[in-house]
């Protein structure tokens, strides 16, 4: 990689957040089931970073679907000699050969048409696939392991509460086959977890950035969508609800501490705990629109606000992680990314 590439000032910021835990897992080899998505793609982007800045030894397999679709979308990354695409589906791939130190289980699709019309295949998936992922962390002698899962575990956040906190005892609805999955999950890892391979969890809010689709069910990559359109920015519900958002550089900084230093059989709040309310979101991004573009508010008055914020102390206390990348700062980086012609992962 070179200083052409279109991230570049924001894998630099990435990058001295996240030395000292880079090079801590570098020296051997780390597996990552889910590596292609937009979590997947943030960290490769800056283990690649890393090693060619930094000069270190560290090799990544990433389980993919299609190792040929990968390395179209991603010829930096599939050109770096450092990360190697394996084909397989997470619930029966066939274990690489070798050792691996860190392992990194995230397999799952986050598009809510797809996991709302397959609730079967998402529980399979996620379940079977951590399943799966923990039988090859033993047989790959695997020091650490880092589950990706979701704030989704929670259910919803109850209106008269400013944020949830990893202790909170909430639980999805059953016609949430996602939330329900992530949480059965979690429950695999955190009893698999062992002083000497320890499993960490890292619950995930909502994030935005680069490689982040613009054309599913994410209400700030529709508004990037609309902006690009020169249309206007349009909040399909009354705009109460509120939402934090996390960049994805700042998401690989956290998801890197709670992988490096994260406390065994122990879950981590990653995402913001700035509250944003969607109309004013829509706003921060009509604004940024080059030319500015309006703002349509669709939906009716809501009786109660809906809300999804983290509270992030653990994190912030324990592995000492701090977002560096503030929202409008953030959705200006996207606007520009996506007006190249890059968008989805």
């Amino acid at each position: 990689m070179t200083l052409s590439h279109p991230l570049a000032a924001d894998l630099d910021g990435a990058l001295e957040g996240a030395e000292d835990d880079i090079r801590a897992i570098a020296g051997g080899r780390l597996f990552i089931a889910g590596g292609t998505g937009f979590v997947g793609t943030w960290l490769a982007e800056l283990l690649v970073w890393a090693v060619e800045r930094m000069a270190l030894d560290l090799q990544v397999v990433a389980l993919t679907r299609s190792a040929d679709s990968w390395m179209r979308r991603h010829p930096r990354l599939a050109s770096s000699g450092v990360i190697t695409p394996v084909e397989g589906d997470a619930r029966t791939f066939a274990f690489p050969v070798g050792a691996f130190e860190i392992v990194v289980l995230g397999a799952s699709s986050t598009d809510h048409a797809w996991t709302t019309a397959h609730p079967e295949v998402v529980t399979d998936t996620i379940t079977n696939g951590t399943k799966r992922g923990l039988e090859f962390a033993d047989a790959a002698g695997a020091s650490r392991t880092l589950l990706l899962s979701s704030g989704a575990v929670y259910g919803r956040q109850p209106p008269a509460l400013e944020s949830l906190g990893e202790t909170y005892v909430g639980e999805p609805s059953t016609a949430d086959a996602y939330g329900r999955a992530k949480r059965a999950a979690e429950a695999l890892a955190l009893t698999w977890s062992r002083p000497d391979h320890p499993a960490v969890v890292a619950r995930i809010f909502s994030v935005y950035g680069p490689y982040q689709p613009i054309d599913t069910h994410f209400a700030i990559g529709n508004f990037i969508a609309d902006a690009l359109a020169g249309r206007p920015v349009t909040v399909r519900s009354d705009g109460s609800p509120v939402r934090s958002y996390l960049y994805g550089s700042d998401l690989a900084v956290a998801l890197l501490a709670c992988l490096a230093r994260g406390a065994g059989a122990t879950a981590y709040n990653v995402g913001s705990a700035d509250p944003v309310r969607l109309a004013d979101l829509a706003v921060h991004v009509a604004s940024q629109a080059s030319p500015p573009v309006g703002v349509r508010i669709l939906g009716p008055p809501a009786a109660v606000a809906d809300r999804y914020v983290p509270d992030v102390r653990r994190i912030t206390a324990e592995l000492r992680f701090a977002p560096r990348v503030e929202l409008a700062d953030g959705i200006r980086r996207t606007l520009a990314f996506a007006a190249t012609g890059h968008r989805n992962p």
